[in-house]
């Protein structure tokens, strides 16, 4: 697994700048199960768009990944970085 130094914020799709659930609960501290949950909520009040894929853990079980563009990732960041909130949008704009 990658260090938190290591970790890559966004990663470019096409013309899109992208990131996952599981980068920012690592990044943010977050339980990932918890903000799933969040980025869930906002998505069904038609506050971000995501979409979902799966990946294998370390045990070989499938996990749900949620996969954010920029705009989306902006809006929900308050939501869930917290105090750290200003800290990813740094991170994000640099």
């Amino acid at each position: 697994m990658k260090t938190k130094t290591e970790l890559k914020l966004v990663e470019v799709h096409g013309q899109q700048l992208t990131t996952t659930s599981l980068i920012i609960a690592e990044l943010f501290d977050r339980p990932h199960g918890k903000v799933l949950r969040k980025l869930e909520e906002l998505a069904s009040k038609d506050r971000i768009k995501i979409s979902s894929i799966f990946y294998k853990d370390s045990y070989s079980r499938n996990q749900k990944l949620l996969i954010l563009n920029e705009r989306s990732f902006l809006i929900a960041m308050p939501f869930i970085g917290g105090n750290k909130s200003e800290e990813g949008q740094v991170k994000l704009v640099v």
